[in-house]
């Protein structure tokens, strides 16, 4: 997992990723709490993360993560 943050107001979660084979025994959940606890520690304002699948969404939520407006651009195409 990386963590991007300014310091003093944002914090974004670049890339959580756990093996295939070690996905659903808690390890992600742990990291995502580890992550959580530092930033709340350092008193930043906010924390983002881009989960790209929909199906997603609901693990992400779990922690009190919601939905907001954002945009994005693609600068080069997919090799």
């Amino acid at each position: 997992m990386e963590v991007v943050s300014n310091g003093v107001t944002d914090a974004y979660i670049q890339d959580l990723m756990v093996h295939p084979e070690m996905q659903n025994q808690g390890f992600g959940t742990q990291m995502m709490s580890m992550v959580i606890k530092e930033i709340r520690e350092r008193n930043i304002y906010m924390l983002s993360v881009i989960y790209g699948e929909e199906k997603l969404k609901e693990y992400y939520e779990r922690f009190g993560f919601f939905s907001m407006l954002c945009g994005q651009m693609q600068l080069r195409d997919e090799e």
